[in-house]
């Protein structure tokens, strides 16, 4: 639906008149991300005082879901900690399995991936999505992905984003420290460069925590190890950042 809207804008021109661009997507549902202890939950939330705009957004139509981490920086800048659940072990090949549902992020071809590292600014091996493909089988339902070279990741392990391919490299977001405080759609290509002028650019403020709130981890986009590890909260199944 993306490219033939782009497509369309490509092309120029002008329409002295209103035009209605419709698209439609699917929900997964609803479900309370964070826990509820009293009605002051909502005044421990605060946006920080400057926005930023989105470095890393979705390729193509997706959504960042309520409690998705952030790394916020004072030069403007912002990028979404996306996660991908690898479903069944790989142990040769260019070809992964990771779970999908409404819940969770899209992949998209183009993404650079990396078995996440056991610390914030560990290093790993990252690569290029090549191919996604939708698909179902007994297990459930899943995403393809075809990457650029062989990564032999655990069921159950988390890939993330990495700012470059090839060896020794660390993931894209190395400090987490704000938050989505509800689902967000995108659904515009986005602006990849300078020339790119008539594709989307995301400015968003995100928030922080203070003094809370707390959300049910198994709620939340999977977390890699190194991000559990900052949790705060001493109650199993909690995460407070």
């Amino acid at each position: 639906m993306a490219d033939y809207y782009q497509s369309k804008i490509a092309n120029n021109g002008s329409f002295l008149g209103r035009t209605l661009i419709q698209a439609k997507g699917s929900i997964g549902g609803s479900r309370n991300v964070f826990v509820h202890m009293n009605d002051g939950d909502a005044n421990q939330v605060r946006q920080v005082p400057t926005g930023c705009i989105i470095k890393n957004p979705f390729k193509g139509f997706a959504k960042a879901y309520c409690f998705d981490l952030v790394e916020y920086n004072l030069d403007g800048t912002g990028y979404i900690l996306k996660t991908f659940e690898v479903r069944d072990a790989v142990t040769s090949g260019t070809s992964i399995k990771i779970v999908r549902n409404g819940y969770r992020h899209v992949p998209f071809v183009g993404d650079i991936l990396m078995i996440a590292p056991s610390t914030l600014t560990g290093t790993g091996t990252a690569v290029t999505v090549t191919a996604v493909t939708a698909g179902t089988d007994a297990t459930g339902d899943y995403w393809q992905i075809t990457v650029s070279s062989a990564i032999t990741p655990a069921a159950g392990d988390i890939l993330v984003e990495a700012a470059e391919a090839g060896s020794g490299k660390q993931a894209l977001v190395k400090n987490p420290n704000a938050f989505f405080p509800c689902d967000a759609d995108f659904i515009f290509d986005p602006n990849a460069g300078a020339d790119e002028f008539e594709k989307a650019k995301y400015f968003f403020t995100p928030c922080y925590l203070y003094n809370g709130p707390i959300a049910w981890i198994d709620k939340m986009s999977p977390l890699p190890p190194a991000v559990k590890a900052l949790n705060k909260s001493l109650v199993n199944g909690w995460f407070h950042l």
